[in-house]
């Protein structure tokens, strides 16, 4: 807080620029966002500094907001018009960045204010950002959101195929993410009809009427189907169940794809996301970036 003071106090006395440089193109706004400084950040928003400046690499604030899950800061920036699209030099935008560190609260939180999923550059979707940087997390969500695995990157790579590229990245994670990259169009919904406690490491808990995507039905002996339980924030869990556990139902609507099923959620008060503001400011900034492309 006190390091916010003297910005502050430096800004109000006009004793520096806001917007200076230093020798790699970065200004106070980006360290201050790299620094997990809210608070500076927060002075130097308001104090009028320019929010969509870019260093040598093409990286804005808005870029590393992303990259360090910042979002508080992302909210704030975007209220005051900053531009959540922009590339850098690698070709990314906030949102492929947020996927490719594993960021999933910030990845939710874009698709639930209006980010196009579908959204593509010349290295892809944020699906390859994701399954090449073995972000199962990640990956899990994406597909869970809707996006095309089909779509592919300049070199005419789908995200199964840079997946398997890139395997050398995360070859913990390797293994799960092909399983999904592949077998996605077989998954289908269920609703919970009943509670089903895991006893075991490798089983899945959830309450009844939960969503659960369920991504293999080949039963084993026990009758045990493998499923996904995806939290309000992006988060997920995944374990085996008891197929009776479960009945099948059709996809359900977008609304209701993050955690409970549209009919229990008339019982549970839906978190607040994003304001309004800053839902108006994505949809808004989304529209000049169509007309500039004309």
């Amino acid at each position: 807080m006190g390091n916010a003071v003297m910005a502050r106090s430096l800004l109000n006395n006009k004793s520096v620029w806001i917007d200076e440089e230093d020798g790699r193109g970065r200004t106070a706004l980006h360290y201050a966002m790299e620094q997990d400084s809210f608070e500076i950040v927060e002075v130097l928003v308001n104090g009028g500094a320019n929010l969509d400046c870019v260093d040598f690499h093409g990286t804005s604030a808005c870029h590393l907001a992303c990259k360090e899950g910042k979002i508080d800061a992302l909210e704030l920036m975007m209220i005051h018009r900053a531009d959540p699209f922009c590339v850098d030099k690698a070709g990314k935008t906030p949102f492929d960045l947020a996927c490719e560190f594993g960021m999933e609260k910030i990845v939710c939180r874009l698709l639930e204010n209006g980010w196009d999923v579908n959204r593509t550059t010349v290295l892809g979707t944020a699906l390859h950002e994701a399954s090449g940087y073995g972000r199962a997390q990640v990956v899990r969500f994406l597909l869970h959101a809707g996006i095309n695995s089909s779509l592919t990157n300049a070199s005419g790579l789908t995200a199964l195929e840079y997946a398997k590229k890139n395997a050398h990245r995360n070859p913990i994670t390797i293994k799960e993410i092909r399983f999904l990259l592949k077998e996605c169009k077989n998954f289908v919904y269920g609703q919970a009809v009943e509670q089903h406690l895991g006893t075991r490491a490798d089983e899945l808990s959830f309450d009844e009427g939960d969503l659960v995507w369920i991504i293999d039905r080949r039963h084993s002996p026990e009758g045990r189907w493998k499923g996904v339980v995806f939290g309000r924030k992006g988060n997920s869990r995944s374990g085996h169940f008891q197929s009776s556990a479960v009945k099948i139902i059709d996809k359900p609507e977008s609304g209701s794809q993050f955690g409970k099923t549209s009919s229990s959620l008339n019982r549970h008060q839906p978190q607040k996301v994003f304001s309004r503001t800053l839902q108006l400011t994505l949809q808004l900034v989304a529209a000049a970036d169509g007309v500039s492309d004309d």
